[in-house]
């Protein structure tokens, strides 16, 4: 029993990190290709080249914009003649966005040969190219941990009120504060050791 109480945070965050975890696929943009043919071709290619995004290729802002619109579409890439780049986004959803800018973004460094005139560097904490679930795990796991315990100590209590052994308990002397801290004595165990399973897996 003691076992399946520490080991269940855990296996609650593995389960939502397979549920929701991955990094978009399969996001549907259409460009608006009026660039530079060579740059275009390239630009295009590698967009395509991937599993992220869903390419489609429009002649007219009016028809890009309105896929958007619709909901058909999370973004209208136009490539302009001078060699640069306006989006249209459905900012929507912020991680779906990322994700579309990091490929833009790797795309046209591709394109111009690394000659953008923006040098991101490494950052100092995280990694270049985060995930979704790097983003969210820290937080699903405080709220887990914490929440499947104060689950815990409430089934508690209200067990040993229903079965009467808090009636028995007082009868005997012991004081409301001393329950209470032994209750909180023992749960805090309890989620160190959810806490240290859960970071051993993570």
């Amino acid at each position: 029993m003691f076992g399946f109480i520490v080991l269940m945070p855990a296996l609650q965050i593995l389960l939502f990190g397979w549920a929701i975890g991955g990094t978009p696929t399969d996001l549907s943009v259409v460009v608006v290709d009026d660039g530079p043919a060579e740059q275009s071709a390239i630009f295009v290619g590698h967009l395509e080249g991937g599993d992220t995004l869903l390419v489609t290729i429009e002649d007219s802002m009016d028809v890009a914009n309105a896929s958007v619109e619709s909901g058909d579409s999370w973004a209208v890439i136009h490539l302009l003649p001078d060699g640069t780049i306006s989006l249209v986004l459905d900012n929507s959803n912020q991680q779906v966005t990322n994700t579309i800018l990091l490929e833009v973004r790797d795309a046209m460094q591709e394109a111009t040969g690394g000659q953008l005139p923006l040098d991101i560097a490494d950052p100092i904490y995280g990694e270049r190219d985060p995930s979704f679930i790097d983003f969210l795990a820290p937080g699903i796991m405080t709220l887990v941990c914490f929440m499947f315990s104060t689950i815990l100590t409430t089934m508690t209590f209200v067990g040993e009120r229903h079965d009467g052994t808090l009636d028995r308990i007082f009868a005997a002397g012991t004081q409301p504060s001393e329950v209470l801290l032994g209750h909180l004595g023992a749960f805090s165990i309890i989620l160190i050791g959810q806490v240290t399973v859960v970071i051993g897996i993570a």
